[in-house]
């Protein structure tokens, strides 16, 4: 690293760094201020000029090397001078109470540490928009393994690359080699917890996925990748629109099922159990139907094999609501359940 700073090279390696196809070798966290400096002097134009502010602001964020990478760029933006920017992280540590110590995950997620702290502050302080707001949600969605930045860009329907390409210059946003993109997984948790993901602060990116479902003859080359992302859809946003969620679960089974991609069909019918299990009355009865049809539309028995998951430990209460089922809908039952819906 002092060899690479020496000679101005704008190649940077930090804790972030990832080596595809070369050998690898491990990256200490940097404690040098010198060199810290000197990597905040490649992401702010005026560092030299306010070394003295810089070096608070370092030692201040621990010399994390995520947190000194934000605080360069936060401030290449000018959107606060170096002083504000002190006085900020002053008061966030001071709210904080806590000690130096750092232990990163409790219970796979994230606590309310120093690191945490600071880096949670400078992402609130780069006040994105609306627009901005928005991607970083959907974004949050997208496995670590990352993606293409057009398909991304895509499933968003944006017109340009514009918003993605200034969320890369801030930081939060990690380009990777293959034109590809991520989130740090700091970030990301960060990101959750201020944009908080739901089905309809997500809905283009849920529209998108479901489109590409529904069209059962149709091969996509990235459908694993495809399908993390809808997993992580389930597991992780709030289900503030139900209505839609349903035929969200019911249009991607299929295309799972298309693909023997058993991870994520069960992760669906637990979904469809959970829901079946807190729901009463119509609700009840409409997910009832879309799960039947969600199986059904290939083989009629099916039924049978969803209802076994769902209710193991009843199988009269199965073989019961599958008589019901046969009853209320014995010729063309899919076609009219759908007229239903």
């Amino acid at each position: 690293m002092p060899i690479v700073m020496k000679y101005r090279c704008r190649v940077v390696f930090t804790t972030r760094s990832r080596f595809d196809n070369y050998v690898c070798m491990k990256l200490e966290k940097i404690t040098e201020k010198e060199i810290l400096l000197q990597l905040m002097s490649c992401y702010y134009s005026y560092a030299e000029k306010y070394h003295f502010e810089l070096s608070q602001i370092i030692d201040i964020v621990h010399s994390h090397t995520l947190a000194v990478e934000l605080a360069a760029r936060l401030l290449e933006k000018g959107i606060l001078e170096p002083s504000e920017l002190l006085i900020k992280l002053k008061e966030e540590k001071a709210a904080l109470h806590t000690d130096d110590k750092i232990d990163i995950t409790k219970d796979g997620k994230s606590v309310k540490d120093t690191y945490y702290g600071h880096i949670h502050t400078l992402f609130s302080l780069y006040q994105l928009s609306e627009q901005e707001q928005n991607m970083m949600c959907s974004m949050t969605m997208i496995p670590f393994t990352g993606i293409s930045t057009r398909l991304f860009a895509k499933w968003l329907k944006l017109s340009n690359l514009n918003i993605i390409n200034d969320l890369i210059e801030t930081g939060f946003i990690v380009p990777k080699p293959g034109q590809s993109i991520s989130l740090h997984s700091m970030i990301q948790e960060i990101a959750v917890a201020d944009t908080k993901p739901s089905i309809k602060k997500c809905q283009i990116l849920c529209q998108s996925l479901q489109e590409i479902c529904l069209l059962h003859g149709q091969d996509v080359f990235y459908y694993k990748m495809m399908f993390q992302t809808i997993e992580n859809i389930i597991l992780s946003v709030e289900k503030d629109d139900m209505s839609y969620y349903l035929r969200f679960l019911e249009n991607v089974f299929p295309y799972m099922e298309k693909y023997h991609y058993e991870i994520g069909m069960k992760t669906v019918l637990n979904e469809i159990r959970q829901i079946l299990e807190k729901s009463f009355g119509e609700l009840k009865d409409k997910a009832l139907l879309l799960d039947y049809r969600a199986a059904c539309e290939k083989k009629k028995d099916k039924a049978i094999q969803i209802y076994e998951i769902i209710w193991e430990n009843e199988p009269e209460w199965i073989e019961t609501k599958y008589q019901e089922i046969q009853q209320m809908y014995p010729q063309g039952g899919i076609a009219r359940a759908k007229q239903m819906l």
